[in-house]
């Protein structure tokens, strides 16, 4: 018993030792995308392979976003400079101006048949959480460089995709309501990261990063629902488009306590 005991305080003193030693670093820049998640041009005025409303689509019409995260970082205490990582991030991105375009040309065809209309894009999200290492050389107290490396799981959201439209027609004496919507679902991935940047006065870092999200279908529930004068009909379904990859080159400002 005392012997358990012993070894469990052993073990609790060197976890508070190494928390200790730890350094908590927050993150925040741009994010631009990369590769099939940006990709993507209109074709006859459509996004055809736009991923989240084409079963053949593969491009993620992405634009610039914005990168947040959050990191520990333990040191290793035999290799000067060495440590080893642990960090979250969060991705939002922007559509494309193709995509842009297509929504805004879409949404005033629209206005001009129905008596109301709204378009809710859908966004993609994704948020990696990796272990990895990190070493860093420092010139002097005041400038330093580092490189870093990581892997882990990613996952990928999609917010919802609406579509309604109502409309009255006066001379049949009849009203029409619809609405089309999509969920979809989250996907799970393997991720992995490779960077580098400098570290200036032992607090700020402005660092570079390649991020590889990972490769996945992009699966939804649809769901059409129509009213006509009172009168509502429902049909669901589902959705799978190919593989959308996912990339980013994250700018990144960082803090370190």
């Amino acid at each position: 018993m005392n012997k358990r005991f012993i070894l469990i305080a052993v073990l609790m003193l060197a976890s508070i030792s190494v928390f200790a030693q730890a350094q908590f670093s927050l993150y925040g820049g741009g994010a631009f995308p990369m590769g099939k998640l940006k990709a993507g041009e209109l074709k006859d005025k459509s996004p055809e392979k736009w991923a989240l409303i084409n079963e053949k689509g593969d491009q993620g019409y992405a634009g610039i976003g914005f990168n947040v995260g959050m990191e520990i970082l333990f040191p290793i205490s035999s290799v000067d400079g060495l440590g080893i990582t642990l960090g979250a991030d969060f991705f939002y991105n922007s559509y494309n101006s193709e995509l842009k375009e297509w929504v805004s040309d879409s949404e005033d065809a629209a206005n001009e048949f129905y008596d109301s209309y709204s378009f809710k894009k859908p966004r993609i999200m994704n948020a990696p959480i990796m272990l990895g290492v990190r070493y860093l050389y420092e010139v002097n107290d005041a400038f330093g460089v580092f490189a870093e490396a990581g892997l882990g799981v990613n996952m990928r959201f999609i917010s919802k995709f609406k579509e309604e439209a109502s409309y009255d027609n006066p001379y049949y004496g009849y009203s029409v309501e619809s609405t089309i919507t999509a969920k979809y679902k989250t996907a799970a991935t393997f991720a992995f990261k490779i960077g580098a940047g400098i570290m200036l006065a032992e607090h700020f870092s402005i660092g570079v990063d390649y991020y590889g999200l990972g490769s996945s279908k992009v699966n939804a529930d649809y769901t059409f629902e129509e009213t006509i004068d009172g009168v509502s009909d429902t049909e669901k379904d589902k959705f799978k488009s190919k593989a959308l990859r996912c990339s980013e080159l994250a700018l990144r400002i960082g803090y370190h306590f």
